[in-house]
């Protein structure tokens, strides 16, 4: 079967919970401490602040988000792995490139697959703003095929439990796509 992907759309109930973010950077700490600052003020909830992929491992572990922010270009390209990990703990999220955009910066969004972009030169409340217009955005729910050798039995026919880390919102419309699908 190999890697998949799905898209799956956020229900309307979203818009009354606030947005939740994680926020990566390896160099511009003060900027994102400055953004986080200000995302807090703006009643999005920051549930954490990395400055390496292990933070951000142990943050997520902890808490769900619904954007990853990644501060700046990581000068440790090692560290934008986080995406893929994340995704393949089938994680549902979507990553934010916040940054001065050029073409180093657009190389890495298609290599580590970040679909949205903001320039970080605008202002804050412009950023808050962007999140709120893309908080129903089709969240890619990557995954991987599971293989015989892995303890865990091959899942890759049952799309509920390969989004089973998704919020309940997400599994509903997942289980209409299925059934959409099998009328086919």
């Amino acid at each position: 079967m190999g890697n998949g992907s799905w898209t799956i759309k956020c229900s309307d109930s979203c818009e009354e919970k606030n947005i939740r973010v994680l926020i990566i950077s390896d160099r511009l700490m003060d900027r994102a401490r400055a953004l986080a600052d200000y995302l807090s003020s703006e009643s999005v909830d920051v549930v954490g602040l990395a400055q390496d992929r292990r933070q951000t491992m142990e943050i997520a572990q902890k808490s769900s988000f619904d954007y990853l922010i990644i501060a700046g270009y990581l000068k440790t390209q090692y560290t934008y792995g986080v995406i893929e990990e994340l995704r393949k703990q089938r994680r549902c999220f979507l990553a934010v490139q916040w940054a001065m955009l050029d073409s180093l910066i657009n190389g890495f969004c298609l290599s580590y697959k970040i679909p949205l972009k903001f320039e970080r030169t605008l202002p804050f409340e412009e950023f808050v703003r962007f999140l709120k217009i893309h908080r129903n955005d089709p969240i890619p729910c990557f995954f991987e095929e599971i293989t015989a050798s892995e303890e865990e039995p091959d899942r890759s026919s049952d799309g509920l439990e390969l989004l089973r880390d998704c919020s309940g919102q997400l599994k509903s419309y997942a289980d209409r796509f299925l059934s959409w699908c099998k009328q086919l």
